[in-house]
């Protein structure tokens, strides 16, 4: 675990000189209390062992001030010796990104769960379906056992609206139509429930659609509550003071508040004497004049309005963000029109948020990714440079048997690395000349086959395997060019004589 080398990118992101690191700090210094538990040395040395060329990981890093990092890093093993290339990119800030990211999705599934209001993403391209936590609470399927797809979702509708469907899904992705509909799907066991669902399609640059983005929201209570105020007075009272969104009911003709429910008062702020023979006109309860007027086009032209986004300003002055439903109903003997409508203010933001976290991630993606292209180009840097030593290392097991070396000792020996690995040390350094050397580890002798003089040193390795069998390694060193120079070996000199 000693750092031999490191750059100027590890000096930014530790805080230290390289001159008060390179062989003198283990890399376990800069680790945290949670990943000394777990030492990278030994992770590392587990991947030399199954003879690894590269591996990925993330740990938490300490710099010089105490500060963690969250870091993702890659392990790339140099051939024939038990030394590796470690490349470390900090990823803190994406981290953060990440967590956030959590954050937000983690709270627009409680608005989607409490709004009944599920998300879904359909790519047309690949034909994929992903669903929102919520759309399978609406579907009663669980994540882990049911698959969405557009054919297995379209299975769902009711036989009878399964036409409908299919026209307004294909009228939005060829003709450019909007995608606003409400129709019934049916549950395993014979369940029944009603979504109203919006969609968008996006094209790509040549006008050829791409996905389509919507919301289905399980608007069961609404048609519940449509049902019983056609069916009985009784049950209209019932459903219109208990529900939780605004309710109001106004007179067709001029528009004149008749009646409203608790939820309007709570969420406008306005009492009920307040309201009631005042128009919405006289009260400046629309923000955007002209939505109404859009509203009342829709009403004219289809009889009812359906999850129209509209802007009402509160008693307060605050102007709030609702979904908004309307139908002509015959109150009290005459034409009225019943609006019921959901406040989804903190739902637009949260789903602003979402997207732009999503954004901001996929950045931060790119930038990772272009990260460790650069990474990978300087792994290949350091297995040339290991190609370019000269001395020899080879690996024994304990039962001596030959498992690294480097590309010197195929040199020296004249074999391919087939012809070597899994062979017995000893046979093969006396078969090259080299017992002597064995015999004499660390004395400077001459090498009879090539008349040069080499150095063999013995080390048993520290770590030992899984099994506990201790390991060795030979590094056999040329210092014929160190006897050319002043004040060289005697012995050696009167050997060339």
């Amino acid at each position: 675990g000693m750092l031999q080398m490191v750059n100027k990118g590890f000096e930014e992101l530790t805080g230290y000189d390289r001159r008060e690191i390179e062989g003198k700090i283990f890399l376990s210094k800069f680790l945290s209390d949670p990943d000394r538990e777990n030492p990278l040395e030994q992770i590392c040395l587990d991947w030399h062992k199954s003879a690894a060329l590269q591996q990925c990981f993330e740990l938490q890093m300490v710099d010089r001030s105490g500060a963690s990092r969250a870091v993702a890093g890659n392990w790339a093993a140099i051939t024939g010796t038990e030394q590796a290339v470690l490349s470390l990119v900090d990823i803190s800030a994406q981290k953060r990104v990440e967590e956030a990211l959590r954050e937000s999705r983690a709270t627009l599934d409680v608005a989607q769960r409490i709004a009944r209001l599920g998300n879904w993403d359909w790519d047309l391209t690949s034909d994929t379906l992903s669903w929102s936590e919520e759309m399978y609470r609406i579907f009663a399927v669980e994540p882990e056992t049911f698959l969405p797809s557009h054919e297995r979702a379209l299975q769902a509708v009711h036989p009878a609206d399964r036409e409908m469907v299919i026209k307004s899904v294909n009228d939005a992705i060829y003709n450019n139509k909007a995608y606003l509909m409400d129709y019934r799907i049916v549950l395993f066991g014979g369940v029944v429930r009603t979504l109203s669902v919006r969609a968008e399609v996006t094209y790509d640059a040549q006008g050829e659609p791409l996905r389509v983005v919507g919301t289905s929201q399980d608007v069961s209570w609404r048609i519940e509550a449509e049902q019983a105020l056609r069916s009985s007075e009784e049950k209209f009272s019932k459903a219109f003071h208990a529900s939780p969104d605004t309710i109001v009911i106004t007179r067709a003709q001029d528009g004149t508040y008749i009646d409203v429910n608790e939820a309007f008062q709570e969420s406008t702020g306005y009492r009920r004497d307040e309201v009631i023979g005042k128009t919405s006109t006289e009260l400046g309860i629309w923000a955007d004049p002209e939505a109404r007027m859009v509203m009342l086009r829709l009403l004219n032209q289809y009889g009812h309005v359906r999850n129209l986004d509209v802007r009402f300003r509160v008693k307060s002055g605050e102007v709030r963000e609702l979904l908004w439903s309307a139908d002509v109903i015959e109150y009290g003997g005459e034409a009225c029109l019943i609006a019921i409508s959901r406040d989804v203010t903190d739902q637009r933001h949260l789903e602003k948020e979402l997207l732009e976290s999503d954004a901001r991630l996929y950045m931060k993606h790119e930038e990772l990714k272009n990260l460790f292209h650069q990474m990978e180009g300087i792994r290949r840097e350091w297995e040339q440079t290991m190609d370019c030593i000269s001395d020899m290392f080879i690996l024994a097991d304990q039962r001596g048997k030959i498992r690294r070396f480097n590309r010197a000792v195929e040199t020296f020996a004249g074999q391919a690395h087939r012809d070597i690995v899994d062979g017995d040390l000893l046979p093969f350094l006396e078969e090259h000349g080299l017992k002597g050397h064995l015999e004499a580890a660390g004395v400077e002798l001459l090498h009879e086959q090539t008349g040069k003089w080499f150095v063999l040193n013995r080390y048993a390795l520290p770590t030992a395997e899984v099994d506990g069998s201790a390991r060795e390694v030979v590094i056999i060193t040329d210092t014929t060019n160190i006897g050319q120079r002043p004040g060289a070996n005697p012995a050696r000199l009167a050997a060339k004589l």
